[in-house]
Formats: structure tokens, sequence, C-alpha cells
């Protein structure tokens, strides 16, 4: 795949702090953000990646010949109206996957009045064939978009925060595509959840309000695959003994799945489109914080192979006898009482509000707390 992008001198880091004030935040993180690297360029799906290899390095970088990153520098501009011009380009440029109002996005409104809540995104791109079928996945935008690929409607979605994917395998061109994405956010305006989010607080900055959080703000990716293929996995661990995996198939009806621990295969199960795969573990290694053990799996249909990773653990309220001899209700942890402690952490980043500036980052941030 090769990405068509505006030129990297339309973009500018903007002030990360309130523009009514001299304030300049960013997290250390912030200098490493330019369009010359693509941002965020971690694989986005580390619980099911496909191709096979290494399975703990591909959590991190993914199959390379299964997966483009399209994260880095759009096209971008405030609606006029929501009925797309195609082959037209935009008058801005923004970089992707950062919120419009954040400071690494490149067009932060620098008051309450210049917010945008209608835009449209755009990026052309050229695409070799390739057997099989090609998804396009958006990690998540907010609020209501609706997509375009070569003037076809792919489809719209409304919600900030769970990811959606289009099949694009008869859209798509060698050369010349054109990718349109139209966005509307009301913010507090709307009648949305839009939790402490004001357009007032980028005039006023403070007291419990946010910034509002507007466009994509998650990595938007290519993904080759298999016609028949596995669309997605869901994992039940919570056992001392046995993990259950069931899996949404496109095309086929039949799956196995392989329990890892390291290069080695310590069991093996089956199912189908109907019926979850309930897999034994022999002499299992529970997860714990003390021991945070974690088996990996493969799973397996036709010519279509993606790994995951699970945890073999238990959470209960048990009762335990306190001094004076009262019954009290408390977590267990694989049978044994545990006591949960941790940070209130709304990950709010002074540069990029919901999304961390770099891959780095956010590790940090799960480190940290």
């Amino acid at each position: 795949v090769v990405t068509y992008r505006p030129d990297a001198s339309t973009w500018r880091k903007t002030q990360c702090g309130g523009p009514s004030g001299s304030a300049e935040i960013p997290s250390r993180w912030a200098a490493e953000v330019s369009p010359a690297s693509t941002p965020l360029s971690a694989y986005p799906r580390p619980q099911m990646v496909r191709g096979t290899g290494d399975f703990k390095a591909m959590r991190d970088s993914g199959d390379g010949a299964s997966w483009t990153n399209l994260n880095g520098l759009w096209e971008w501009e405030k609606a006029a109206s929501d009925e797309p011009q195609f082959n037209k380009a935009l008058s801005g440029s923004i970089l992707v996957p950062f919120p419009v109002e954040s400071c690494l996005s490149g067009v932060a409104p620098q008051r309450s009045a210049d917010i945008v809540q209608k835009m449209w995104y755009r990026l052309t791109f050229d695409a070799a064939p390739v057997a099989g079928r090609t998804l396009l996945h958006f990690g998540a935008v907010d609020w209501q978009s609706t997509v375009y690929l070569n003037k076809a409607l792919l489809g719209n979605h409304t919600g900030g925060y769970d990811g959606f994917s289009f099949d694009v395998t008869k859209h798509l061109q060698a050369k010349g595509n054109e990718l349109l994405v139209y966005v509307f956010d009301p913010s507090d305006t709307g009648a949305q959840p839009n939790g402490k989010q004001r357009i007032s607080a980028v005039d006023r900055p403070g007291g419990d309000t946010y910034t509002p959080n507007s466009g994509i703000w998650q990595t938007v990716w290519l993904e080759r695959v298999p016609t028949d293929y596995i669309a997605s996995i869901k994992i039940d661990q919570a056992s001392e003994t046995t993990v259950t995996v069931s899996a949404n198939l496109v095309g086929g009806k039949e799956f196995t799945v392989d329990v890892l621990e390291g290069s080695r295969v310590v069991a093996h199960g089956s199912g189908n489109a109907d019926a979850p795969a309930s897999i034994k573990v022999p002499s299992p290694k529970l997860w714990s914080p003390a021991s945070p053990h974690l088996y990996d799996l493969k799973i397996t249909m036709g010519t279509d192979t993606v790994a995951s990773y699970f945890g073999l653990r238990t959470i209960k309220l048990g009762q335990q006898t306190s001094r004076n001899g009262t019954k009290v209700a408390k977590p267990l942890l694989n049978g044994k009482f545990t006591f949960f402690a941790g940070f209130l952490d709304q990950s709010w980043w002074p540069d990029g509000q919901y999304t961390a500036p770099t891959d780095a980052a956010l590790e940090s941030d799960l480190l940290a707390t």
C-alpha cells in the first residue's frame, strides 16, 4: 500500500494548554510526534494477531504481510455539508489518530467559538491486488461517522468508543483509491452521552470539565485476510483449569485451538460456529499479580491463523471472619483473599487527550497504574 499525504510542512503542534493562557504542558513524549514517522505504529489488535511466527513479537508489530497502518497526515477541513465531494482535495491537514481538539492534531481550536462539530477527512492511496479479502478498520471515531471509498458508501457508525470495520475488497483499486470520512460530534450540545466534555472548557479550562474530543482518535488500518477467515474471537479464562474459546467465522464452520507454553503445545481442542472449544489445561499455572503467567493461543480455520493469549484465574466474593467474629464479603483471586488497590487513572493526555502520544507513553501509563 502506498499512501499520498499532505506535505509535512502543513502540520504544526499547537499549544498544549489552555489557549487563553501561556501554559505549555505537553507530556515528555510529545517531542517524538511528527508527520515524519507513523504515529502509534504498533499493531492495534494484540489480542488477535493474524499470521504465523513469534507470537510475542507479533503482538507489538503484527505480521507485516497482513496489515497496513494508515495513521499519519490526512487531508481535513470543516464540513460545509454532509454530502461528499469526490476527487476534491480538502483545504487543510490533520495528524491521525489525534482528536481534533488535541494539540497534536495540528488543528486544535483556540476558542470555544471555533469548535468544529462537522468535518471531513480524506486519504488517497494505491493498493496492489491481493488474494482473499481486504478489511478497513477504525479503532474509534467520536461520534457519528460515514465512510466512503471510491464513491461507494461503505456504511456509517454511531458511538465514540468502539471500533468498526468494512469489507472493502470489491471497492479497492490498484491505483488512486480515495477514502472519505465524514464526522459529526456535537459534544455537549447533543443528546448523546458526553461525560465531562464541555465546549466552554476551551475558553475556560478547569474544574471538572474537559475539552471535547472529536473525530478519529484510534488507529485506522487495512487488513488482508483469506476469503474464509476468523472475524473475531472470545476467550473465557475465568477458570482454574479450563479455557473456552468462541470464534466468529466468515465462510467457515470449524476451527482448532492450540494452547502453548512458549513454543510447546500443551493442549488442543476444536469448535465450530455454534459451539465453542472448551480445553482443559494440564497442570495449569494460574495468573496472579505475583506470578502473571500467560499462555499463548493459536486458532486456525482453513488457511487462516490468528494468535492470542490468556491467563487462567477466578475472581469471586467469599466470606471471611473479621476480628469481632462478623462474616464479611471479600474478593478472592484463585480462591485466596486478595487486597485490591489501584489508582484512579483517567488517561487524559495533555497533548493527545484521549489518545496517548506514542505507544511508549501508553505502556508507561499502564505500568504506572
